[in-house]
């Protein structure tokens, strides 16, 4: 089976504004998924929003349309490039919209919302940390990562690159936050 976010996207009041921006300037373009809890995590690379705020979608596969929410995370003006699940959250690989010279960084996200406002308080605001910045062949662009163990206090993870001409993938020994 197979969906479509086209709908939910031009029906969005937040995403419909960007839908017809390419995505390397800032318009939609969704570089990761993962799965956790019967639940989908749709990162978006772009837009990225006032205050560094990037989307995350939220939704069941089986019914995408009564299921989406939206979730924020902040990633110093950085899009989501790719993201993968943890015991307790995600792993999110983060870097330029478009062919920019930002770095590439790796983040733990704990699944809810990092947004402040709303509904949220200081006891249901999601986390976010910084684990580190992501070392990458000279031309090359974090695209993408893999857990291969998860341990006690660490992560064992390969993070993979375009571009690469050489090393196409990297393998890191990341501490838990």
């Amino acid at each position: 089976r197979k969906i479509s976010l086209r709908d939910i996207i031009y029906n969005d009041s937040v995403l419909k504004t960007f839908s017809d921006i390419p995505g390397k300037e800032n318009g939609i373009d969704i570089e990761g998924i993962a799965a956790k809890g019967g639940w989908l995590f749709i990162g978006f690379r772009g837009p990225v929003f006032r205050e560094n705020y990037v989307p995350v979608m939220k939704l069941k596969f089986d019914d995408p349309q009564g299921t989406y929410e939206l979730l924020y995370v902040n990633l110093g003006g950085r899009g989501i490039r790719g993201i993968t699940h943890v015991s307790d959250g995600f792993l999110i690989v983060a870097g330029p919209v478009g062919d920019g010279p930002a770095s590439y960084q790796l983040y733990h996200w704990d699944g809810r919302d990092t947004s402040p406002g709303k509904d949220l308080t200081a006891n249901n605001i999601g986390k976010l940390s910084l684990l580190g910045k992501i070392w990458r062949p000279k031309g090359s662009k974090a695209e993408g990562v893999v857990v291969l163990q998860e341990k006690e206090a660490a992560y064992d993870l390969i993070v993979v690159y375009d571009g690469a001409k050489k090393e196409v993938a990297q393998r890191f020994h990341v501490l838990k936050p």
